[in-house]
């Protein structure tokens, strides 16, 4: 199954007073990267933050397709009239969300979170969505780590939304005993700080050194392919922790990494192990801590795992050299940087 965005549009949210985003080219067709440019405070965040929430929204138990309540973007957009509509592709079918404010003037009452979904494809299945649903449920339960080719064309899991946000890094873990690092499958996926071993990439390479050996092997490799500067990465047993070996031999923790490095690490291995073939993913400030050269690296990385595994990418940025690097056709500009 494959999920795109063709477009967003907002009215009266904050600094997003009447805009609308196509993800597509001039020919209707999904652009497989979408950069979304402009100087702080131009609402680029807002732009991703909706995107998550309404996705979230497709499955909660309180949302029908005749109406719903979304409470949690009522947070994100601050105003008592407003209105946002997200139009959609779930394999090939069009739909719209559409939150608004709507007014019953019979009983004087303001429905400030209401949710509706319908399609917009006259030649839509109208059991496409029931399917989804299924799907995603049937998800919930099942676990993700694809690192071996094999599993990803054994896959029968419903694409996902995995949102980055702008503060990405790594942080020393605590604990004393390994956890069993299991990576669970989620509709959702918001990555999060972790500073201790529950959910930690430090405890995930951990237990994989200990409780599946093979596929550590696969994680390690794919790291080392990633050119950090000659770095190698291990553990040491006695610690619990993950240690990076530089070029010249010298080692230190997996939280001293530099800060830039750290940001390509997370997202491409969190990409790794959790990225679902026809998903979504939404990257907040990429630039955040990379040097110019690391920009081009993790693009580059991000572009090739496209190759591999297909997703729609949407990503954020007020660096205008992001522009340059995927190109001008796949840049919508928000405000000037």
């Amino acid at each position: 199954m494959k999920i795109e965005i063709l477009s967003l549009t907002v009215k009266n949210c904050g600094v997003l007073k009447d805009v609308k985003i196509h993800f597509t080219d001039n020919d209707g067709y999904v652009e497989p990267s979408i950069v979304l440019g402009g100087a702080n405070g131009s609402g680029k965040t807002t732009v991703l933050e909706l995107i998550f929430k309404l996705a979230e929204c497709l499955h909660h138990s309180q949302f029908s397709r005749n109406g719903g309540n979304c409470a949690d973007i009522h947070k994100i957009l601050h105003q008592s009239e407003y209105s946002v509509r997200i139009e959609l592709s779930i394999e090939n079918q069009k739909y719209d969300i559409n939150l608004s404010t709507d007014y019953d003037f019979d009983n004087d009452v303001k429905y400030t979170n209401t949710l509706f979904i319908h399609s917009s494809d006259c030649f839509s299945r109208p059991d496409i969505l029931d399917e989804l649903t299924k799907l995603i449920e049937h998800s919930n339960f099942e676990s993700t780590n694809f690192f071996h080719s094999s599993s990803l064309a054994q896959v029968s899991l419903a694409p996902s939304i995995l949102y980055f946000p702008c503060n990405r890094q790594l942080t020393p873990v605590t604990g004393q005993q390994i956890h069993h690092e299991e990576v669970k499958y989620q509709w959702c996926y918001r990555y999060k700080n972790y500073a201790d071993f529950p959910g930690s990439l430090d405890s995930y390479l951990i237990w994989l050194d200990y409780a599946e050996p093979e596929l550590f092997e696969s994680v390690i490799d794919f790291l080392n392919q990633l050119n950090f500067e000659g770095k190698t990465f291990h553990i040491h047993r006695k610690t619990l922790s993950v240690i990076v070996k530089t070029r010249d031999g010298h080692e230190h923790p997996f939280s001293q990494l530099s800060s830039g490095e750290q940001n390509i690490l997370i997202m491409l291995l969190e990409l790794r192990r959790r990225l679902i073939p026809g998903s979504i993913v939404l990257i907040d400030e990429i630039e955040n801590s990379l040097h110019p050269a690391f920009q081009h690296r993790l693009a580059q990385n991000l572009l090739d795992l496209q190759k591999q595994i297909p997703f729609q990418l949407i990503l954020t940025t007020h660096q205008p050299a992001f522009v340059k690097i995927f190109g001008e056709k796949c840049t919508r500009i928000l405000t000037e940087f």
